[in-house]
């Protein structure tokens, strides 16, 4: 059975591979071996898909240990934003 996870992380291949212009369920599909309307049940859109995929990415950036307050420093949102945006061509749409 396909999972959410499974149709996320081939998402990131495709956008990695051929951007947002690229990526459709049609294509997903194929990338995936299954018909695009299995996709629905998951995801209902282009844009949902695409906003899962940067969550995904997005929480592969390790994570500094909080400072004495247990408050995460607003320099490292920035940071990650700016990772994001340099690791994956996609992100920058």
């Amino acid at each position: 059975m396909l999972t959410k996870e499974q149709i996320v992380r081939a998402a990131v291949e495709v956008l990695d591979a051929q951007g947002v212009n690229g990526l459709n369920l049609r294509r997903l599909g194929a990338h995936l071996g299954t018909a695009a309307s299995a996709m629905y049940y998951h995801v209902r859109s282009k844009d949902k898909l695409v906003a899962l995929a940067a969550d995904h990415v997005f929480g592969e950036i390790p994570m500094p240990e909080a400072a004495g307050g247990g408050r995460r420093p607003r320099r490292w949102r920035g940071e990650r934003m700016r990772w994001l945006s340099g690791t994956t061509g996609w992100s920058r749409r």
